[in-house]
């Protein structure tokens, strides 16, 4: 495909983009919720919760998102939308240096067209592409940074690699995943044994080192994601981390090939699936294994496979974790079907017909999303207005809730929220309400919730019937409202 018609591509997907941002409402992940907050915060010199009494300093999320987000923050406080269109903006600016990176690694021009197009118009892409998380930029930064090494990395000069020590350090600061970037980059240096240069891209890591400092000042804690990803191998370490990697590899796997590459409708699941798994597992295996090594390339390998590890380990499994890998993992596809032809012919034949066969795939969930944005009213892209309006009417900022969700609560009514424990009975939370003296409990399905394999872990959500039942049995708690609708409730508790 021509240039401009992959620019004409890139554009169309723009406007898919734009009429997809209602796929999910801001504040639906809890996390979204927490990065403009994080913004907000920012604004008043500190990164604090602002939704929490007190406005305890904030350790859960990484602050460089919440940088990112912090001008918007200043100039449209109260407009939501803006986030959003951030989030379209970085997500084709991310395509627009895919080609760009594919071109410089030496992809061939239809690789290069079929890769942009599938990281593109892939659903789970088109779904996330307004979206307030940090796995845009992520993304983003992640193929500037790995642009910057490649320019520097056969450059001596401190100077020279000043812009690629930064743009790692942004990574870094955006998720923790990223850190592995900065040590696979110094790796890479060590086995060549430039060290002085492997210590310059460590430097990328001082400002997560910085803010990790900062929270042990503070709260007395390091990084709550070292907390959550130890917590379910303190028991059986061993079966439950080959427990845990089975299941890590079979979600993600089939989550990348046969419901974002290659789309399987639900009732073809099965032999068909599997085989869509293998076939591509097996042709990205082939094109990272056929691409040049030796320089930013090896980096990124290294990279990608230290975080699908922690991925594969890590209890918590959700699909937009992909989206920062999703561009080199579709390059990695198309460059290995095309490999499986010697001749000219047959290459162009393979690579447009696995694209074309892709794209087929994605196009009804592609109209499926759209439709629901534009459309339909379902509890992932409409909040459970009714409730919030009754907290907005019938409460007072002196009102102290608690919620499950204390972040979208928040960023959606203003008021301030405890996060609800986990205690073991009634009895329990009932003693923790009184003692915080809790006004309010606000309770919201739990359908969409991203939990931990293990239900009962310190950080697994409350499932709403299990939530409504203890309240009810601690006998301080009467209903005061209820969505039929959202299937939200709000209890007043009897201090």
């Amino acid at each position: 495909m021509r240039p401009s018609k992959l620019s004409a591509a890139t554009a169309a997907a723009a406007a898919l983009y734009l009429l997809s941002l209602r796929a999910y409402y801001v504040g639906f992940f809890n996390d979204d919720a927490f990065y403009i907050i994080g913004a907000r915060s920012l604004l008043g010199g500190r990164y604090a919760e602002l939704n929490a009494p007190g406005h305890p300093p904030l350790v859960n999320y990484f602050p460089g998102y919440s940088m990112l987000l912090a001008p918007i923050a200043a100039l449209h406080p109260a407009r939501l939308l803006s986030y959003q269109i951030l989030s379209v903006i970085l997500t084709v600016s991310t395509l627009l240096l895919l080609r760009r990176w594919l071109g410089a690694s030496g992809a061939s021009d239809r690789v290069t067209t079929a890769a942009v197009l599938v990281a593109a118009f892939n659903p789970l892409t088109v779904s996330h592409s307004g979206v307030v998380l940090s796995e845009l930029p992520l993304a983003f930064f992640l193929l500037l940074s790995l642009l910057a090494l490649r320019r520097a990395w056969d450059k001596e000069a401190s100077i020279d690699w000043v812009l690629p020590v930064v743009l790692m350090g942004v990574c870094a600061l955006l998720r923790p995943e990223a850190v592995f970037l900065p040590f696979s980059a110094a790796a890479v240096q060590a086995l060549r044994r430039r060290w002085r240069l492997a210590g310059l891209c460590l430097l990328s890591l001082l400002g997560v080192f910085a803010f990790c400092i900062r929270n042990f000042i503070l709260e007395r804690t390091w990084l709550v994601y070292g907390i959550e990803i130890a917590d379910p191998y303190r028991s059986s370490p061993l079966t439950t981390l080959l427990q845990n990697a089975f299941g890590g590899a079979r979600y993600y796997l089939d989550l990348l090939f046969a419901k974002t590459f290659f789309r399987m409708p639900a009732d073809s699941r099965g032999l068909l699936s599997a085989a869509v798994v293998a076939a591509g597992s097996a042709g990205t295996a082939i094109g990272a294994y056929r691409k040049k090594k030796g320089d930013a390339e090896t980096v990124l390998q290294l990279y990608l496979a230290i975080v699908f590890a922690v991925f594969f380990l890590w209890t918590k499994r959700a699909g937009r974790y992909l989206l920062p890998a999703l561009p080199f993992l579709s390059g990695y596809l198309f460059a290995g079907i095309e490999s499986l032809s010697s001749t000219f012919e047959g290459k162009r034949r393979l690579v447009a017909g696995t694209c074309v066969v892709s794209l087929i795939c994605c196009a009804f969930p592609d109209c499926r999303i759209v439709r629901a944005s534009l459309v339909e009213r379902t509890p992932i892209n409409v909040p459970a207005r009714g409730a919030y309006a009754w907290v907005q009417n019938r409460t007072t900022p002196a009102d102290l809730f608690a919620a499950e969700w204390d972040g979208r609560f928040f960023l959606r009514t203003g008021r301030e929220a405890l996060h609800l424990p986990r205690p073991s009975s009634p009895e329990a939370l009932g003693r923790w309400l009184t003692e915080h003296r809790v006004r309010y409990v606000f309770v919201e399905p739990s359908d969409f919730a991203l939990t931990p394999a293990n239900r009962r872990a310190f950080n697994a959500p409350w499932e709403s019937p299990e939530l409504n039942a203890f309240l009810v049995k601690t006998g301080r708690c009467r209903l005061a409202f209820e969505g039929k609708s959202s299937g939200a409730a709000i209890y007043r508790v009897v201090l």
